[in-house]
């Protein structure tokens, strides 16, 4: 048995919740070579667990780092992977088929990373016990909760969730931004955890954008209602009704409420389109860095206050910044990933 077939070996026995500390072991160090091999696992594994699947044929471009772990072994490890090969021959019968990735699956994982830590599970809720997914800068995903929530998280997000709710609340972790469509259960109410502010819902559809690296976070409520706790405010509440925004100001510590607000202009990013309402070009570049997964330097101070409004849905970043130039005079240079604006002529 060569070592990718090894491998196959490893990950059918895991998902049959037959391998041992050892073999754990193995897959964990593969895992850890390289985000590829991370999100491999979990599509394979969610495939076998509701029962799409039931081969597995270990892609060529993950093979190699199998291989690295293997000659990486001792020569104890090494005996165990021998006597490995001579063990498992009898689950050989349901490996062979290259698998098909079904679409819903692409779909609803979109371009979310996994760094959920799959191996040596604990008895009681911890790290081990959650899925995480990141979303990089340039992209957005679409995931489903346990119990059948939907939410589509933005570029530079990080979400996380339990594998299996608990019997009083649903809990789930965000970083970034998110919109939620959240599953009615008056027996288990919601809780989106952030660093600053919890939100408490029921059913409702909102949006909440809370990068650590920005000022505020803002929330958006598009149907329903939802109660808004405010960590560093000793735990202060306020409830939102639909169509509102609220503005939390991580600095000063102070709440912005606007009662009638375009929602859609917060929550069209989730459906492609970047929509942008008399806003600085500092900010907007901010958001231009996570939708196209590039970097901005404005170098003309001025320039970052200037507003804009408008949409993009389509347009690449150069065709962006050429619609951004029919309305103010600046001059942009394009270096790679990296874009330098400047005062125009």
């Amino acid at each position: 048995m060569n070592h990718s077939e090894q491998l196959e070996v490893l990950l059918v026995k895991y998902f049959q919740g037959e391998t041992t500390i050892k073999e754990n072991d193995l897959i964990l160090q593969w895992l850890e070579q390289s985000p590829r091999n991370e999100k491999f696992f979990l599509e394979t594994k969610l495939l076998w667990e509701s029962g799409r699947i039931s081969d597995i044929r270990i892609k060529d471009e993950l093979k190699h780092s199998w291989d690295r772990v293997i000659q990486s072994l001792n020569k104890k490890s090494q005996e165990f992977v021998v006597a490995l090969n001579a063990k498992q021959t009898q689950n050989r019968h349901i490996i062979g088929s290259i698998i098909k990735i079904a679409a819903a699956i692409l779909i609803a994982f979109g371009s979310a990373l996994l760094v959920y830590r799959y191996i040596h599970p604990v008895s009681s809720r911890s790290i081990a016990d959650y899925y995480q997914f990141y979303t990089p800068n340039g992209a957005k995903s679409e995931i489903s909760l346990p119990d059948g929530s939907v939410v589509w998280v933005n570029s530079g997000s990080t979400i996380k969730f339990p594998q299996n709710f608990s019997n009083t609340y649903r809990e789930v972790y965000l970083e970034g931004e998110a919109y939620f469509d959240v599953k009615k259960d008056e027996k288990h109410p919601l809780v989106v955890r952030t660093s600053e502010v919890n939100i408490h819902v029921l059913g409702t559809a909102f949006n909440i954008k809370c990068y650590s690296e920005e000022s505020t976070v803002e929330t958006t409520l598009e149907r329903g209602s939802i109660v808004l706790e405010f960590v560093e405010k000793s735990g202060e509440r306020m409830k939102m009704e639909t169509g509102q925004r609220v503005i939390y100001d991580k600095v000063k510590k102070n709440v912005v409420l606007d009662k009638s607000v375009k929602t859609r202009y917060f929550t069209a990013w989730k459906d492609g389109k970047l929509v942008f309402e008399n806003e600085t070009f500092e900010n907007l570049s901010t958001r231009l860095e996570r939708w196209y997964d590039i970097e901005i330097t404005i170098t003309d101070e001025e320039l970052k206050d200037i507003r804009f409004t408008g949409t993009f849905e389509n347009e690449t970043i150069e065709q962006g910044l050429q619609i951004l130039e029919l309305t103010t005079p600046i001059d942009y240079a394009i270096s790679k990933n990296h874009i330098y604006i400047s005062k125009g002529k």
